[in-house]
């Protein structure tokens, strides 16, 4: 970590110094030279102010650390704590938005779990239904074990109950890592980014409508988590 320190003086009159022999000199000289020439013309301050020299500008000073280095540490000390303050407010603020949305993700996520058996054995049904309707259409008849068997096949595909269970694991190992008390951003990361591929499985499998708009929330709801991680060290 690096500091910057810009030095401000309280006065202005702390921004220069004016070299007071030389402006004496050049002063003596002019009046020795008006007086030589027999010149009224009169000799200002603010003319002499501007002579090479007489003002040393704030880039020609400096400062002792003795009288920089107390200021300057007890700046930083101060900038130090504010900044330790902040980050531990935004760290409470982001732990309880964290664990919201994951009694969020939970709620959806039973609401899921409780509609895939459902949404399954619909599945099956409407898929027989349509495949002896095709058959039926065509003339051919096909063995109803045979029948049953491709439905369950296709049915099987369709099956989430895996990754309901992963994505429940993961929620839970979320929360966990929540309490700990070293750096955990980038397992969280992780966490967030394997709960965001299964719900994409998820989303990829499920034929039902009822199933796809939880999962639909899910997916938001996880995205916003994977935005939210990058901020956590």
């Amino acid at each position: 970590m690096f500091f910057t320190v810009r030095f401000e003086p309280t006065r202005f009159a702390d921004l220069y110094e004016i070299d007071e022999e030389l402006l004496k000199k050049y002063l003596n000289t002019l009046r020795k030279i008006t007086q030589e020439l027999k010149s009224r013309e009169e000799i200002l301050l603010k003319d002499l102010l501007l002579l090479p020299g007489i003002i040393h500008t704030e880039e020609a000073l400096i400062l002792g650390k003795e009288a920089v280095l107390p200021v300057a540490q007890k700046a930083m000390h101060q900038a130090l704590g504010n900044l330790v303050k902040m980050r531990a407010q935004e760290g409470m603020r982001l732990g309880e938005e964290f664990r919201q949305r994951s009694e969020k993700l939970f709620k959806l996520l039973w609401q899921v779990k409780n509609e895939a058996p459902r949404a399954l054995e619909s599945y099956h049904q409407k898929l027989e239904e349509r495949v002896n309707q095709l058959l039926s259409q065509k003339g051919v008849t096909l063995d109803h074990g045979e029948l049953l068997k491709e439905v369950a096949i296709l049915a099987e595909r369709s099956d989430i109950t895996e990754e309901i269970a992963r994505l429940d694991s993961h929620l839970k190992q979320f929360i966990e890592t929540l309490d700990c008390q070293q750096p955990v951003g980038r397992k969280l990361e992780f966490i967030v980014q394997e709960m965001f591929r299964e719900s994409n499985t998820m989303s990829s499998k499920s034929s039902s409508t009822a199933l796809n708009q939880s999962i639909v929330e899910i997916k938001a709801e996880v995205d916003r988590l994977k935005e939210q991680v990058v901020n956590v060290e």
